[in-house]
């Protein structure tokens, strides 16, 4: 852009005062614009269009302000102005604000030139177009919405022109209601559409004509009327006509049409309902009220009734609390009154009836809200006789109390666990069997009360429950106690499951801690047993093997004397020698010691706990009750001591002496037994 000459500088300089006055005070927008699109002036009314502070505009490209899909065109018109070709441009353009607004403006743009036609710079006037924009989006919108509402209105709109005797216009409903699309009803009329007469005998022609001027007069018919569809069906509709004005003062009428077949045929059908409800009402086995809010009673039907004994009219118009129990009749009237303060529209409870014999019933009553004839509204009570559901209700609380009382007292453990393994359900029983308290045993799981020993095979059954591979499983496990001792147990585990899905178990678990300590001893007796059964066999055997012995000795001792005479004296001298041989194996003494030891080892403290008894008893009286606890004969026993019975009968009688029994009524044997 050439610079103004020292000479228009000074004429500018005169005029400035005048100038920046005009040009600041402005109602539109002014720009001055530098032949490389740079902002060298701007005025406060486009600052303010701008929503900008002067310092935001001035040095700063055009483009700056101007859209991306408006740049090209800008610069198209700007070179024509820099060309010469065009010397003024007038259009509209948004300028982009600062914060990215848009500011829609009419724009006119003049080229300053010099004298020679070169280009200076370009003067642009700006008039805000917002308020026109809005003011024009407005009226299309409205004029948008009246069509689409003519267009969509659910109702069919026809508008008429009397003098042509057609259709001017119509929405998308006329279309459908009819069966005809827009260009087919606009070469008709209604006589044309509908039959020759009306289902009340009159000739539609005549009708139509009359109802036509009602609306010209200025009236607002409303009446119903058959018209065919395209398919010469009929269709019931209700019509509406009111006069419009026209540009022409021709009278046009416009038509509202609604298709009334199927309120018609719902009007029909809630008839019937009626008729249905009145049948269902009186003729329900269930006894129904209805009453007004303060109680009052409108209606019963005949279950009502007949159940609780009372004619009709001693019902109707009474307070619904004279047929309750005298306890619930508060409760009544709170029950009406927090329903009736509800948001909800039904509500159920259970209360006590009283029937006119003096018979009691439980109930249970569903109310709702409902309209009652004349616009009211009332509470729509129906009653059901659950008498017998009550009286089965307590029983069965009866036996669940019984269970319960069952389940918290059973000698053994009950557990139910779920499906996670969490414990639901513990009985005092199992708790005082690990010695846990009621809170602290939940907080375990069934793994940690295990003994590591059978945690495997715990686990295992456990697995085999939720898939359902074994329904119930019993086995016996050890159990850890809160101390660390251990517990061992009988446990019967059985699944439960709904539909096939495994939701939890229920376990039963005896403590066999005490019958586990009892086969223990039964064992170790067994085994105790087994070697006394021995040592008594090893005692009896030596026994026997002396008894025969001495026997088999005294035998041969006595043979040996009788032939001792019979024989020559070299004989004898073997003989004597033999004699002494057989006397040194019927040694008692030694006979003695190896008895003693056996039977010391199945009876270790008998002769200790006999010489306690009786200090006076010999050493012989004691082999003699050895022998006699052994149970031998005298006969043995006189072997065993190489003495003869009658010996064996004396020493035995003195025995009993010393021990001080009676010498005929007890016996020696018996003392001996009860010994240990």
């Amino acid at each position: 852009m050439t610079k103004p000459s020292a000479s228009q500088s000074h004429s500018i300089s005169d005029s400035e005062e005048r100038f920046r006055s005009v040009f600041e005070n402005q109602l539109v927008g002014i720009l001055v614009i530098d032949e490389e699109h740079v902002i060298i002036e701007v005025n406060q009314a486009f600052c303010r269009m701008m929503q900008a502070k002067k310092g935001d505009l001035l040095n700063q490209s055009i483009d700056k302000f101007t859209f991306p899909q408006d740049k090209e065109e800008s610069h198209q018109l700007i070179q024509e102005l820099h060309t010469g070709k065009t010397k003024k441009i007038v259009a509209e353009k948004s300028f982009r604000r600062i914060d990215g607004t848009s500011l829609p403006t009419r724009t006119m743009v003049n080229g300053v030139y010099q004298k020679d036609g070169t280009f200076q710079y370009c003067v642009a006037t700006i008039q805000d177009l917002t308020t026109e924009k809005k003011t024009e989006a407005a009226l299309e919108s409205i004029e948008r919405r009246a069509h689409l509402i003519f267009q969509n209105a659910p109702d069919g709109i026809l508008i008429f022109d009397v003098d042509s005797n057609r259709f001017l216009d119509l929405n998308l409903a006329a279309e459908k209601l009819f069966g005809y699309s827009r260009k087919e009803l606009i070469k008709m009329n209604p006589t044309l559409l509908s039959p020759k007469k009306q289902p009340d005998g009159q000739r539609s022609k005549d009708v139509i004509r009359s109802k036509i001027q009602l609306a010209v007069e200025g009236k607002k018919p409303i009446f119903e009327w058959v018209h065919y569809t395209k398919e010469r069906k009929e269709k019931l509709m209700e019509i509406r006509l009111d006069k419009l004005p026209s540009s022409n003062e021709r009278p046009w009428v416009i038509a509202r049409l609604t298709d009334i077949s199927a309120r018609k045929q719902q009007e029909k059908v809630l008839q019937e309902s009626e008729e249905r409800f009145r049948n269902l009402f009186q003729n329900n086995p269930l006894m129904i009220f209805a009453i007004e809010h303060h109680g009052k009673v409108l209606a019963v039907n005949q279950s009502a009734i007949d159940q609780l004994g009372y004619p009709e009219i001693e019902l109707v118009g009474q307070n619904v609390v004279k047929v309750f129990h005298p306890e619930d009749k508060l409760k009544v009237q709170k029950q009406v009154k927090d329903f009736l303060d509800s948001a909800n529209k039904e509500a159920s409870w259970e209360l006590r009836k009283v029937k006119k014999n003096g018979e009691i019933i439980w109930v249970q009553e569903i109310a709702r809200s409902i309209d009652w004839p004349g616009g009211d509204e009332a509470i729509l009570i129906t009653c059901e006789n659950i008498t017998r559901r009550k009286e089965t209700e307590q029983i069965l609380k009866a036996n669940e109390e019984r269970y319960r009382s069952v389940f918290e007292n059973h000698l053994f453990g009950i557990v139910i666990t779920n499906a996670e393994g969490a414990f639901e359900v513990i009985n005092p029983a199992f708790r005082e069997m690990l010695n846990y308290g009621e809170k602290e045993i939940y907080q375990k799981s069934a793994e940690e009360l295990t003994h590591s020993d059978d945690l495997e095979k715990t686990i295992e059954v456990a697995a085999k429950l939720r898939t359902a591979e074994v329904s119930s499983a019993v086995l016996e496990k050890k159990y850890i106690t809160r101390n660390g001792e251990i517990v061992y147990a009988r446990t019967y585990v059985k699944g439960l499951y709904e539909e096939g899905r495994f939701v939890r178990s229920i376990s039963i678990i005896e403590n066999i801690t005490d019958r586990k300590a009892l086969e223990q001893r039964e064992l170790e007796l067994a085994k105790k047993q087994a070697e006394l059964d021995y040592r008594n066999r090893e005692l009896t055997s030596f026994t026997l093997f002396i008894t025969q012995k001495n026997k088999l000795l005294s035998s041969i001792s006595e043979s040996l004397e009788k032939l001792y005479l019979d024989v020559d004296n070299p004989l004898r001298e073997k003989m004597k020698k033999l004699q002494t041989y057989i006397e040194q194996n019927i040694d008692q003494e030694a006979d003695w010691q190896g008895f003693q030891m056996y039977f010391q080892e199945v009876n270790p403290d008998f002769f200790t706990d006999l010489s306690a008894k009786n200090p006076s008893l010999t050493q012989n009286d004691l082999k003699h009750c050895a022998y006699v606890k052994m149970k031998l004969s005298n006969k043995e026993v006189a072997n065993l001591l190489h003495i003869s019975p009658k010996a064996v009968e004396v020493a035995r009688y003195r025995i009993k002496k010393k021990l001080g029994l009676d010498s005929r009524a007890q016996k020696l044997i018996d003392f001996l037994e009860r010994m240990k």
